[in-house]
């Protein structure tokens, strides 16, 4: 390994929570921070300030350029303290050892005590952001931040794009976790869980095959794209300074879960179900799997379907993302709107109305305070229409529309339709997250009825779904069967031969 070539990579030093920390692009990122609180920033550079730094990064002015140009670390610390005199700011000028950049043996020694310096300064701040101008430079520091459990941050800018990272915390639940019995003790936890045994996320390098090699030989003109894309790095470092916000910001920090909005993929788990429901399907029939796809879909974003889920559903199934917009805004089970934790669908077909349904809707939305589609402020409900409903007769500790496996394989005994057991409703529960859902059916409903049952969900109990009527047997009539009591007879028995 040899020294880099010139690079920003930062260090913030976090006094308390309610300073929120972030650090990329150098300039841009100081700036921000500030603004959010900052008081501690470490700015390690080994580079000098050329003469096309100044159009570029605003903590640097002609003069730095003179002489041969100033130590950027030392000049960006100086722009700083002028800028607000009160910031803590320390610059370094220390290079960061890579790999694939061979050393010679007299500078072996000055490498190994490059590597201390850069440990000893990981540990001594609360976040670290990898801002360097190649790939390599951010591996050590990204193995050493992990080791050390710190908030960890990359920004990477390309021609075309640019990536705003952080990286998932380390295996160990602390830093004192992180001996060498720890952790050999299970090499699965270091590549999929944390401590407690969730996903954790992974870093800048986690889907390298091999460990990153010289990428500043014959680089192209897209390889050095702050020169040729300036404008990214304003951008990319208002991303980063908000994210780094958010994560200072949650109850978990670091350790929050990530959650991935417009996709069917979040888990190890869910990619694992997807491909076992593709293989139901010939390969070249995969559109056949949008109803699966997009119901797993709604699991994940708590009952409903945003357009970027739908997007990702047509991703996966190789169709124009309208082909999936068809059904999803065709089926009544899928959600276009954000609803509660429990969906409360009033039947609106015309038995239903007969028998009073608008009454209850009304008694409904009274109650929750809440108009049609809206959810209460506790998140718990929400009140929509539905019509044609049909009961299923099945396991009656299980309802249809379930992943559990035991409900999936239940036979059906009978379907019959939900009409002569009017009024009713359907409760969409949506309580478990993306573990699962139900819909439970309620028959025979009164306003009462209805107010007692949003009020056990309430409690967390489990009303008793089906028929309210305690004189009613599924849907036979009041009071027991009046015809067909007896045994049913076959038809009589006729020579067929003799036809």
């Amino acid at each position: 390994m040899a020294p880099a070539q010139p690079l920003s990579t930062y260090f913030c030093k976090v006094e308390s929570q309610v300073c929120s920390v972030f650090l990329l692009q150098g300039c841009q990122v100081a700036h921000m921070l500030m603004a959010w609180g900052v008081r501690k920033i470490t700015l390690v550079d080994n580079g000098r300030v050329a003469m096309s730094n100044p159009l570029r990064q605003s903590l640097y002015t002609l003069d730095n350029c003179l002489n041969g140009g100033e130590f950027k670390a030392t000049a960006a610390v100086e722009s700083l303290k002028r800028i607000f005199p009160a910031v803590e700011a320390e610059g370094i000028v220390m290079a960061i050892p890579m790999p694939g950049h061979p050393v010679n043996s007299q500078e072996q020694e000055n490498v190994l005590d490059d590597c201390r310096r850069l440990r000893d300064l990981i540990d001594a701040h609360d976040a670290v952001f990898l801002l360097t101008d190649m790939r390599e430079s951010r591996w050590l520091p990204t193995l050493l931040c992990a080791n050390a459990i710190k908030i960890t941050m990359t920004a990477a800018l390309g021609f075309e794009s640019f990536l705003v990272m952080r990286h998932g915390a380390g295996p160990f639940s602390s830093a004192c976790d992180s001996s060498a019995e720890t952790a050999s003790s299970s090499s699965a936890d270091l590549s999929v869980n944390d401590a407690n045994g969730k996903h954790r996320l992974g870093c800048y390098f986690c889907n390298d095959v091999v460990a990153p090699t010289d990428s500043t030989s014959n680089r192209t003109l897209d390889q050095q794209c702050t020169v040729t894309r300036p404008g990214l790095a304003p951008i990319a470092s208002a991303l980063a300074v908000e994210l780094l916000v958010g994560i200072l910001h949650h109850p978990q920090g670091n350790s929050s879960k990530l959650i991935l909005c417009g996709t069917i993929l979040k888990r190890v788990s869910d990619l694992l179900y997807v491909k076992e429901i593709l293989s139901h399907y010939p390969s070249n029939y995969k559109q056949s799997v949008v109803i699966p796809l997009l119901d797993l879909a709604q699991q994940q974003h708590g009952g409903w379907l945003p357009v970027s889920a739908m997007d990702a559903v047509a991703k996966v199934i190789e169709v124009a993302p309208i082909r999936v917009y068809e059904v999803a805004t065709f089926y009544s089970m899928f959600n276009r709107t954000k609803v509660g934790k429990y969906h409360l669908l009033v039947c609106g077909t015309t038995p239903c109305m007969i028998r009073g349904s608008r009454g209850i809707e009304e008694a409904l939305l009274k109650h929750l305070g809440v108009k049609r589609n809206e959810v209460t402020q506790d998140g718990f409900f929400s009140v929509g229409e539905m019509e044609c409903m049909v009961s299923f007769s099945m396991n009656p500790k299980q309802s249809l529309y379930t992943t559990d496996k035991v409900a999936r394989d239940t036979k059906l005994n009978f379907i019959v339709g939900c009409c002569v057991n009017a009024p009713m409703i359907t409760v969409a529960d949506y309580s478990n997250g993306s573990e699962g859902y139900t819909y439970n059916y309620f028959e025979d409903v009164t306003p009462e009825k209805v107010i007692e049952i949003v009020e056990k969900l309430r409690k967390g109990e489990k009303p008793p779904h089906g028929t309210q009527n305690p004189q009613r047997i599924r849907s036979g009539p009041e009071g027991g069967n009046t015809t067909l009591l007896g045994e049913p007879k076959p038809p009589p028995c006729r020579d067929l031969d003799a036809c």
